[in-house]
């Protein structure tokens, strides 16, 4: 499951580039996490610099994520999201600190803000909005204090993007080899060998000798000896800053003197250089470029405050879902044990501990935590159908069958879930199983029929 959890995960950074688009009022539209057990919990989940993060605000995260969901929640789905929502929160948080040593938000423009999110969701007025806000489970006052946050991160946002400015190295790319030479340790002596040997290869390059042999027989980049050292295009922003400086000052044919950056000593050569292709339609190279720079600059922004800010997650389950979506498997199999010990009757933690046994190799361990996975789900059709699917890709299938028959049970007038079980048994060759969910979909469809006939003669 590893590799498909990566393949979901979506940007999990909160930027906030449009102030007060009609989406971030959050909550409107919300239908409720259907089939979920993933609920926020209460407590320290998480701390940032010492101070517990914002229950309410994680909350709001996660009910977002989920708005957008329709039908059957998948397990995996909700532990992304649960995940996601929690490193949302604490992006936000570190930024909203720094936010608040530059700038500061007076009620005017909360209250101008909040007239722009009303008119965005056609809402008519104030009382409408607490109201809205009620029936959601959220206070106003605290809604207000949500939106004052967004426009002091937004500030800051804006301040860091307002700072950015394209040069004329930026609107050109380069095509250039290098030949990396790395230090064998990282005392004095690796370092001075490593030099030494770079500068003989610059002199041989001096005397004529042909640069992209030399790199292919010394270069020590794996990723470009075998190509002559050949780096392609790249543009500014792509690599290290003591590579870029170099790199970009050069003309075609030349090479540079010897250049030490964190990965060790380069001699490097352009080829060509040309303009940068543009690559989204009605936009000059200007504002691509300085798009791409701004962008770059956020991500810089926040990855600088998440290396200067002691962040600590607390709860057990969240932090061993972070380290598997990593792919620390040895570290979210001790956190997911962990939470099973503190929570041994939750059968979501015996699934996702076996998805990283699994995702480990260890098949024998995976096997007995999906079993207790099974015994401990109760009347959760989610859980079942996900220990179902489970079980079939292991080719378990008399397992996988006795899941998904349990889930059958349960499902009552569930339409949905009897029509992906019968899709199920009609793929593994269980053709008695899915006529069974054959009949319980023509006897709902039916039911639904009659009712539908009773309300219409109410009705008139």
């Amino acid at each position: 499951m590893l590799s498909y959890l990566r393949r979901k995960m979506k940007t999990i950074m909160i930027i906030v580039v449009v102030l007060f688009a009609a989406t971030m009022f959050y909550g409107l539209g919300y239908r409720g996490i259907k089939g979920s057990k993933e609920e926020p919990k209460k407590g320290s989940i998480a701390m940032i610099g010492g101070k517990e993060i914002d229950h309410k605000r994680l909350e709001q995260a996660i009910r977002k994520l989920f708005s957008g969901e329709k039908g059957r929640v998948k397990p995996e789905d909700a532990m992304i999201y649960q995940t996601m929502a929690l490193q949302q929160v604490l992006d936000f948080t570190i930024m909203l600190n720094d936010a608040k040593r530059h700038f500061r938000v007076g009620g005017g423009e909360i209250d101008q803000a909040i007239d722009q999110i009303m008119q965005a969701n056609k809402i008519p007025n104030r009382d409408a909005l607490k109201n809205a806000l009620k029936n959601m489970g959220q206070d106003y006052n605290d809604f207000r204090s949500s939106i004052k946050d967004e426009i002091l991160v937004a500030k800051m946002v804006n301040k860091v993007k307002s700072e950015v400015t394209v040069m004329p190295e930026d609107l050109r790319e380069v095509r250039a080899r290098h030949i990396l030479i790395m230090p064998k340790s990282a005392a004095q002596k690796g370092d001075f060998e490593a030099r030494v040997k770079a500068e003989e290869l610059l002199s041989r390059i001096k005397k004529g000798e042909s640069f992209a042999a030399l790199a292919e027989r010394y270069s020590e980049d794996p990723g470009s000896a075998k190509n002559g050292g050949d780096l392609g295009y790249f543009t500014t922003g792509t690599k290290v800053p003591e590579f870029e400086k170099v790199v970009f000052s050069l003309k075609p044919g030349e090479v540079s003197d010897i250049v030490k950056s964190p990965y060790g000593y380069h001699i490097i050569k352009v080829e060509e250089t040309r303009l940068r292709k543009i690559m989204s339609k009605g936009k000059d190279l200007n504002e691509e470029v300085l798009a791409v720079k701004q962008d770059q600059a956020l991500k810089k922004w926040v990855y600088d405050l998440q290396q200067k800010t002691k962040i600590e997650i607390n709860e057990p389950l969240i932090k061993a879902h972070s380290l598997y979506l990593m792919g620390r498997l040895s570290e979210a199999i001790s956190a997911y044990n962990q939470a099973g010990m503190e929570n041994p009757s939750n059968p979501y933690v015996h699934l996702f501990l076996g998805d990283a046994y699994r995702s480990g190799g260890n098949t024998e361990f995976a096997l007995l935590e999906y079993g207790k996975a099974s015994e401990l789900s109760g009347a959760d059709v989610n859980l079942l159908m996900a220990i179902g699917d489970v079980y079939q890709n292991m080719k378990k299938y008399g397992l996988a069958l006795a899941n998904y028959r349990k889930a059958s049970l349960i499902a009552g007038d569930d339409k949905e879930v009897h029509k992906e079980l019968k899709d199920i048994f009609n793929r593994i060759g269980a053709g008695s199983d899915a006529a069974k969910e054959q009949s319980e979909i023509s006897r709902i469809e039916k039911k639904e029929k009659f009712e539908k006939e009773i309300q219409q003669k109410l009705g008139q």
